[in-house]
Parts: C-alpha cells; structure tokens; sequence
C-alpha cells in the first residue's frame, strides 16, 4: 500500500503513524519530566502535515495561558481569552479536535510564522500537572480520517503515562535524597549532643553541683533542637494532602507574627498561590525565620511575586550571602549563625520539592529566596 493519496499527498494513516511515532520516541527519550515536556513539541513537528505545537498552562483565575515549551512563532503568553480551547480541553479532560478558525487560540496566532494557515487545532490536556496543562497542535492532516481521534486518544495516553512515570522516578530520587538527609541527621549530628551529654553526665554524678550541668543542658536542648527537625525533615517529604487556593500575604503574616521580633518589619505583595497549606506555611516558617536570624539591627523582609508571575520571592536587606558560598546555602548544615544547626534552608527545599517547586537564590543586595511554582 502506498503513503500518497489521491492528490499527490500523504495517506492520513501515514500521517497519523508518524505522529504518532515521533511522540513515542520523545517519551522513551527523555530523561525527566522537565524535557519530555519541551522535547514533545518539538518532536510533534516532525511530520510534515504538523505546523506547530506548544505546550501551556493557564491561569486560574484570569485565563492567561503562559507557553512553557513550543514552536519558535509562539509567544510566551496569550491573554485575554474567552470559552478558549485550553478551557475546553481542562474541562472536558478529553482531547480535542476542531477546525482552526474555531479556536480562540489559533485566531490570536494566526499571523504567527508556520502557524498561519493551519487547517485544525488539536488540544490535549495533560492531567499530570494539576489540571491546568494543555499541549496545543496545529496541523494540515486530515481530521476527518476515521483513525484521527483514535490516535490522538492514544498519544493523550502516552503522555499521560509518560509524564506519570517521569514524576514517580522523580518522587523516588527525592524520597532517597530525604531518608539520607534523616538517616545522617540522626546518626551524626544527634550522635554527637547525646556523647556530649554523657560524658558531662559521669562528671555530674561525681560532683552534684558542677558547673557541667549546664553543658548538659545545652547538649540536652540540641538533641531536642535536632529530633524537632527530623520530625519536619518526614513531614516535609511525606504524601501531599489536597491543594487549594491559598492568600500568600494572610499566610506570611500569621508566620510572621510568630518570630515577635520588633527591630524586622515585613512588607508582603498580594498573591494567590495553589499550595498545600501546611507544606506552604512550613517553607513560609522557615524562609521569613531564616530572614530574620540572619540579618541585625533594623531590617526590613519582603515577600511578594516574581516578575513573570511564576512563583514568589522572600527577601531580606541584609548583608546577603558571599559568592563564593552561594552554591553551599540549601546543604545541611550550612549556617552564618553558630548557635544554629543550619538545616532551614534544606527544609525549605524539600518542601518546595514535595510541591513540585523549585527554589533558588535571587539577584539581591541582602538574600533572596526564588520559588518557582510553575515548573515541569
């Protein structure tokens, strides 16, 4: 049987195999879930037929769709759109097929590069990333071909187990990642207070009223120091609970009013963020503590979004941290502050981790803590 059709063109099976061949490969290719998510939009356009492909998010309370991976012609958001095919697809949790002109999305793009004259849409929602993931495909292949929405199911299925499998390898990395950081927790850093502590003991048993009470103490209180924060360590790591809509500013400041420091003020932007609202208000705990611990005198801590939306910032105006150690900040054990064991901003990271956000250090005078909550 041959690949051309009656006009001289390609055989819709033709067509349809090598789409779906070519998202196949990317699947089986890819390292992670960050680059099967920007690999399969390049792969989709490797058959002829196919024009362009992108793959976005949107937003969830002004239905912006932010491009995270695409075709070059395709800009990094689209606004303003109404009862879009994005919608559609996340609604339905089913793929679908249409001609282009019926899209919203297509009509904003459609003077872009290879998009332009594209004769159909295909939108496939991508439940692996919380409900809010399409990719988006614009192609000349025939639609009306008896095979087209079969196929299509079937690449929906593919990513679907593609982007699932990719998340569960990273779950069990991070999961061996944390059970090391607790195992080293308890075996060296606890070991260590509780010999403290023994030894100072033998002396209190010969001498009632030594001076070594008061080291005993003091070892005491870091075994506590350190077993509280193994308890956050699991708590940080373990299984998410639902997540919801949460006001980042109420959360900052109840987190806030807890340090009851009153040489540090805070100034807090406002921001909905789609969170697990124990995990959030740890990394919160930790970020604005850490803010705080780590400066003198008059400060000031500021929280609010980053500039393409994407995320939040924590920031202090203190002395920030020297280049040279910038690398080390998110290590246990990594401090300024010698009365500290240096494991908050190993907590914030696993957290972030647990959520799917990543965390970084930020361009500032003082320090500047990233999270970045759109990530693939």
């Amino acid at each position: 049987m041959g690949t051309a059709d009656e006009s001289g063109g390609r055989r819709p099976e033709a067509w349809l195999l090598d789409t779906l061949t070519a998202v196949s490969r990317a699947v089986t290719e890819a390292d992670d879930r960050a680059s099967l998510g920007h690999t399969v939009p390049d792969a989709l356009t490797d058959p002829p037929e196919n024009r362009a492909a992108w793959i976005g998010r949107t937003g969830r309370t002004d239905g912006t769709v932010r491009i995270h991976a695409g075709s070059p012609a395709v800009p990094e958001t689209i606004t303003g759109l109404t009862d879009s095919t994005t919608e559609s697809a996340l609604a339905s949790g089913a793929v679908q097929i249409l001609p282009a002109e019926d899209s919203p999305e297509y009509n904003r793009l459609r003077g872009a590069g290879e998009i332009a004259g594209a004769a159909s849409v295909v939108a496939i929602p991508l439940p692996a990333f919380d409900g809010t993931a399409v990719l988006h495909l614009y192609t000349d292949g025939d639609i009306s071909h008896g095979e087209t929405a079969e196929t299509f199911e079937r690449i929906s299925d593919l990513l679907a187990t593609g982007f699932e499998c990719r998340t569960a390898e990273r779950e069990l990395d991070r999961e061996r990642e944390r059970l090391e950081d607790l195992r080293s927790l308890v075996s060296h850093d606890l070991g260590n207070p509780i010999n403290v502590a023994a030894g100072r003991l033998d002396l209190v048993r010969m001498d009632c009223e030594s001076e070594h009470i008061e080291h005993v103490e003091s070892a005491l209180e870091q075994i506590e120091g350190l077993a509280d924060e193994g308890v956050l360590f699991v708590k940080a790591g373990r299984e998410l609970d639902e997540r919801s809509e949460l006001d980042l500013e109420v959360l900052a400041r109840e987190c806030w009013d807890l340090l009851d420091d009153p040489a540090a003020s805070l100034e807090v932007e406002p921001m909905t963020v789609y969170a697990e609202p124990e995990r959030l208000r740890m990394l919160l705990n930790q970020l604005l503590e850490n803010a705080v611990v780590h400066t003198e005198g008059e400060r000031t801590v500021t929280v609010g979004p980053l500039p393409d939306g994407e995320g939040f910032y924590v920031e202090d105006d203190g002395a920030g941290i020297p280049e040279d150690e910038r690398e080390y900040v998110f290590g246990r054990g990594y401090t300024t502050v010698s009365e500290r064991e240096g494991n908050g901003l190993a907590l914030v990271e696993e957290a972030a981790g647990a959520l799917d956000w990543e965390v970084s250090l930020g361009e500032s005078a003082g320090t500047r803590v990233e999270i970045r909550t759109e990530t693939w």
